[in-house]
């Protein structure tokens, strides 16, 4: 499965917390808070890429 799909999966089903989906990264909304991005090392771009770094998966896991 390709990570992007991981991802836009993954934050569906996370209803409670603020997630973004592959397409609110495509319309410009990114919806995590940045302190969250800043303490796992993930970039805005790194999601939008859908790339998978030990910082994104770490971000996804928590």
């Amino acid at each position: 499965m390709p990570f992007a799909r991981l991802l836009a999966d993954g934050s569906q089903r996370t209803s409670s917390s603020p997630t973004c989906s592959r397409t609110d990264l495509h319309d410009g909304r990114l919806c995590l808070p940045v302190c969250d991005l800043d303490r796992y090392g993930v970039t805005r771009a790194d999601l939008e890429q859908g790339l998978d770094t030990p910082g994104v998966r770490a971000l996804l896991s928590h």
